[in-house]
Formats: structure tokens, C-alpha cells, sequence
């Protein structure tokens, strides 16, 4: 994973895209991890990580797609190593970063195996 700030990230996110919920910003972040495939439903995905402030109480999985999509885009994620995440229960916004629009979902949620390298799952429904 990647430390930026004073949280950790396992997974994957597109350069400039990073949204810390814990402090409602977006940090300037190289790209890290990678994503197979590239898209869901027709829309890129600009990130798929678990935000890991290291104290337990501000953990967050975040999924971004590109463009602006509705809150029920997709109805779940379920991580690896977590429960089912539902998008009626994600905190939902979008945001433009160096260009290019973006809609965020996240969750207060803390998959376990989301650290250190490897390959990660996360299935959407």
C-alpha cells in the first residue's frame, strides 16, 4: 500500500483522483495499484481502495467511477475479505479533478487482507 498523509491505501487509483472522507479532500496522489478490468458497466474505474488510517476508527473502501453516475449504478461491492457494501447505504458524491469528472462512493468499512501487496477481489452486483 501507499502512505499518503496519515493514512494508508491498498489498491487501485487513478493519479489526482484520491478522496480522503475522514477530511473531506482529495490528495494529490500518484497512481497506484492496477485494475482488471479497466471498466464497470461502461464506465472507467478511476479507483478501487481501502483507506486505512491506522487507529481503526476512520476506515473507509471507496469505489470511483468516471463521469456522473447515478447513486444505483451498480447496487453492491462486496471487497475481499469483507461484507457486502450496498450503494443505498454509500455516501455518494462527484467531483472534478484535473478534468475530468468523477462520482465517489464510500463506506466506513475495514476489509480484512486489504494490506501489504498481492492481488485483491472486489465483486459488484
Amino acid at each position: 500500500g501507499d502512505q499518503i498523509g496519515g493514512a494508508y491505501y491498498y489498491g487501485f487509483c487513478n493519479s489526482q483522483k484520491l478522496y480522503e472522507p475522514e477530511y473531506n479532500s482529495y490528495l494529490n496522489n500518484n497512481l497506484f495499484g492496477s485494475r482488471t478490468p479497466t471498466t464497470l458497466n461502461g464506465a472507467t474505474i478511476d479507483g478501487i481502495y481501502y483507506s486505512d488510517d491506522k487507529n481503526g476508527t476512520d476506515n473507509y473502501f471507496v469505489v470511483i467511477l468516471r463521469g456522473d453516475r447515478a447513486k444505483g449504478f451498480f447496487t453492491s461491492v462486496t471487497p475481499q475479505g469483507g461484507t457486502t457494501l450496498n450503494t443505498s447505504s454509500a455516501t455518494r458524491l462527484t467531483a472534478t479533478k484535473n478534468g475530468t469528472l468523477s462520482t465517489y462512493w464510500y463506506w466506513s468499512a475495514s476489509p480484512s487482507g486489504w494490506n501489504g501487496t498481492g492481488t485483491r477481489t472486489a465483486t459488484f452486483a
